[in-house]
């Protein structure tokens, strides 16, 4: 299956159809994103990169891997609340509330986050 295909049988039509409208001008610190076409259903690869781009402000972070459905986050400083975050990693991934501790622990322990989508 092609990546524009994988992609399109991730998201609905109406975040496919934003994800092809937007600029080619995007943030080359994001580019292993775009090249995997790293998605979810309800969000965009733009739309994780915003989040990402919103953490590397407060926090500073690096995108170490990206597949299409799924991603690792290393961070440089961790946010003084962790269970206020939390809230900010369930809107970018449901699928983090299964692994809560577990996703915390690595955040804490090694200052990285791992997130999936199925």
């Amino acid at each position: 299956m092609t990546k524009r295909a994988d992609l399109a049988a991730r998201m609905n039509e109406e975040t496919l159809k934003k994800q092809d409208e937007l600029p080619a001008a995007r943030d080359p610190k994001y580019q292993l994103l775009y090249e995997q076409a790293t998605a979810s259903e309800l969000l965009s690869t733009d739309d994780m990169v915003e989040i990402l781009t919103q953490w590397d402000e407060k926090y500073g972070v690096t995108v170490s891997d990206a597949k299409a459905d799924s991603l690792a986050v290393n961070f440089l400083s961790l946010p003084e609340n962790l269970d206020d975050f939390f809230r900010e990693i369930l809107n970018l991934c449901p699928d983090a509330s299964e692994n809560e501790r577990e996703l915390l622990k690595e955040l804490t322990k090694n200052k990285k986050l791992f997130l999936w989508w199925d």
